[in-house]
Order: structure tokens, then C-alpha cells, then sequence
């Protein structure tokens, strides 16, 4: 029994032996004495979806390089000649001066700005104004309306305003201001006039003199700036007081009649400016109250000023300040507005 199956696998031919055909996989490397003892991965293709390995071909020695001879150096691979080296292409450039490029808009605003935005600022302004000035008293039931422009005689005048401002940091200001105010007249009055109890008889002479002080003590507060801080806007809370004197006097009548009155109104308002180029500014502000019934008070004024040099510059503009008091049955109504020119000095 053991030899029949002995002889039966004698009949088998041993795969071993013979080799088997490969179809050599287009990314083999081919081995060389230099990678003999590798094997590629890739050296293993697929037949006919079967594994089959790679013939082992016999591998050509290469020839070993010759001795080299006495006094001889070895041969070695041939090494690429030196080239010198490149020379520069490019010509050193001197480094190009520096250009000075033109000082922009908004530089020059905010330089003006600052330019604008002193420690103290002295303004002295000549008002040239038109008075409207009328109103009634009532004494004893008697009272009646009185134009003190048309019946009275009372002419425009023109009058100094001064204003101090101390800038205590960049967005605050004080302002401190003051005004004299003084009008005259005479005339022969057309007709009767009833005033503070007192009757004044047509065709009589009659002598008027107004005089009012006013102080003014304003906070104003830089809130908004814009394009480039060319634009600056300002809230300004002010509180106004006067004293006024009114006197009518008529010696043929034997009649000398005076009042004194003084007061104070807190106002609130708005104030801007605007740098229409480096010497030149448009300003505008206006404050006021209303009163309801009691009346209202405003006070404003737009102008432009031109800075030749610094520390200095010359204003000029329009101004109005308008006010109204009621208490029934008098009230007065009085307004000055006219054109206003000046100077200004910062420090």
C-alpha cells in the first residue's frame, strides 16, 4: 500500500521545478546588483485573477571598475563642470529719495481743527442792529399798546459784545458774555398815550431812554464730529439774565415815570460749525425757551470767520434776539437783529 501511493506521488510533477510563466507587470523594476536584495511590491502582477510570482531571472554581475594604476586618482563619476557664478543682471538701484505726497483734505481740516481749538478765546463783536420794542402796562386801568420805535421815537443804535471762552478740554467750553444795550429818543407825540397809570397828552413831548445789561454764562459740549472733523456739533446750555431801565419823562406835564426790571432764563440750544477750507469756517447757533402762554425767548445767530494767521481772525454774520413776556394785561415785546462784525484773539 505505502509504495503504490509513493509511486502515485512520483507520477505528480513537482511545480517547483519547472517555472512558470508571468506576464512582467509594467511597473517592475528591474533588480540590479544595486537592488538585488529588495523586491518590489509591484513586482507581483495578476493572471487571470491568480497570484503568481515573478520568474527568477539570473541577475548579470556588473563589471567591477578597474584598479586604478600608481600616482593615479580613482576614478569617480564624472562631476558638471563649475560654472562661475552668475553676475547680477540687475544694476543696483539707488534707493529712490522719498516723495512727499501732498498734505490730504482730512489732514488739513484736522490741523485747522486744532488750530481752532485754543486755550482761551477773546471775541469783540460791533452789533448793528434794528430795534422793534413795543408793549403795555396796566395801572389803575389804565394802559395802552405804545411803539416805542414809532411813537416814541426810539432810533437803531449799534453796540459792543464781548465774549470770553476758556476750552477746559477738547469736547467742553465756558463761555461767559456781555452786552450793553442802550436806545434814546424824543418826540411830540400825535397821540394820546396811556402808560404804567400815567396819561400822556397828544401834542406833548415826551423823552424815552432804554437801557438793558445782559449777562450770559453758557456750557457747551462737543457731542458730534464728522468728515474729517470739518463738522462740530455742540449742545449749549445757557442762563441769561438782564437788567433793564425804562424811563419816559414829559416836563410839560410834570411827569417823570421809571421801571426797573431784572431776571434770569436758562435756555438750551444747539451750536455747529463747519471748515469750509483751512482759513475758513461757517458757525451758526441758536438757544432759546418757550414759555407756553408767558411767552419765548430766542437767541441766534449764523456768521462765517476767516483766520489769515493764527492767534487771529475776523468774524462777521447776522444776529437776532427776540423776545416776549405775557402777564395779562401787559406784556413787551422787544427785538434787536441786524448784522454783527468783529475780531477774535486765542491763546
Amino acid at each position: 500500500m505505502a509504495g503504490s501511493v509513493l509511486a502515485l506521488l512520483g507520477s505528480v510533477p513537482v511545480l517547483a521545478a519547472a517555472p512558470i510563466p508571468v506576464e512582467r507587470h509594467r511597473s517592475m523594476v528591474p533588480i540590479t546588483r544595486d537592488n538585488s536584495e529588495l523586491v518590489n511590491e509591484q513586482s507581483y502582477g495578476l493572471a487571470d485573477g491568480a497570484v503568481t510570482a515573478a520568474p527568477t531571472a539570473p541577475v548579470e554581475e556588473l563589471p567591477a571598475p578597474p584598479e586604478p594604476r600608481a600616482n593615479e586618482p580613482a576614478a569617480t563619476a564624472p562631476v558638471a563642470a563649475e560654472l562661475p557664478p552668475a553676475q547680477e543682471s540687475v544694476a543696483a538701484v539707488p534707493p529712490a529719495a522719498e516723495a512727499v505726497e501732498p498734505a490730504s483734505s482730512a489732514e488739513i481740516a484736522t490741523a485747522g481743527a486744532d488750530r481752532q481749538r485754543p486755550v482761551l478765546e477773546l471775541d469783540v463783536r460791533c452789533w448793528l442792529t434794528e430795534l422793534d420794542m413795543r408793549g403795555r402796562v396796566v395801572r389803575n386801568n389804565l394802559g395802552s399798546d405804545v411803539n416805542f420805535v414809532d411813537q416814541l421815537g426810539l432810533g437803531d443804535e449799534n453796540f459792543a459784545d464781548i465774549r470770553l471762552t476758556w476750552n477746559c478740554n477738547p469736547t467742553s467750553s465756558i463761555r461767559l458774555a456781555y452786552n450793553k444795550i442802550g436806545f434814546n429818543g424824543s418826540r411830540t407825540i400825535s397821540e394820546k398815550i396811556d402808560f404804567n397809570g400815567k396819561t400822556y397828552a397828544a401834542n406833548a413831548w415826551v423823552g424815552t431812554d432804554v437801557d438793558v445789561e445782559n449777562y450770559r454764562l453758557a456750557w457747551l459740549w462737543q457731542f458730534h464730529t464728522a468728515d474729517a472733523g470739518r463738522l462740530r456739533v455742540s449742545s449749549v446750555l445757557e442762563l441769561k439774565g438782564f437788567v433793564a431801565d425804562a424811563s419816559l419823562v414829559a416836563p410839560a406835564l410834570n411827569i417823570s415815570e421809571a421801571h426797573d426790571v431784572a431776571g434770569a432764563l436758562p435756555t438750551v440750544g444747539l451750536a455747529a460749525s463747519y471748515q469750509v477750507h483751512p482759513l475758513v469756517d461757517l458757525f451758526g447757533e441758536l438757544t432759546g425757551i418757550p414759555a407756553g402762554s408767558y411767552g419765548y425767548f430766542i437767541d441766534g445767530e449764523v456768521g462765517v470767520k476767516f483766520a489769515p494767521q493764527d492767534h487771529f481772525s475776523f468774524i462777521g454774520g447776522y444776529r437776532i434776539f427776540d423776545l416776549e413776556a405775557k402777564d395779562d394785561p401787559d406784556y413787551a415785546r422787544l427785538q434787536f437783529a441786524g448784522p454783527f462784525v468783529g475780531m477774535t484773539a486765542w491763546f
